[in-house]
């Protein structure tokens, strides 16, 4: 899992996308979608690339 470098709190991904769903319920179109970062110690969720949040984070193994 990511960990953050300095807080060691877990990183986590939350894709978004928004959805054009017609009257019986299937999707018709895809919008947009954004991958958002988010860690406790950090304000807000943050949209980056994954060589950013390598910067900001390592990979640790889980116990």
């Amino acid at each position: 899992m990511w960990r953050d470098k300095k807080s060691k709190k877990i990183v986590y991904l939350q894709n978004v996308e928004f959805c054009l769903i017609d009257k019986s319920g299937n999707i018709e179109k895809v919008f947009r979608k954004d991958k958002f970062y988010n860690c406790e110690s950090w304000l807000y969720g943050k949209e980056m690339t994954l060589d950013e949040l390598k910067r900001i984070a390592e990979w640790v193994e889980d116990e």
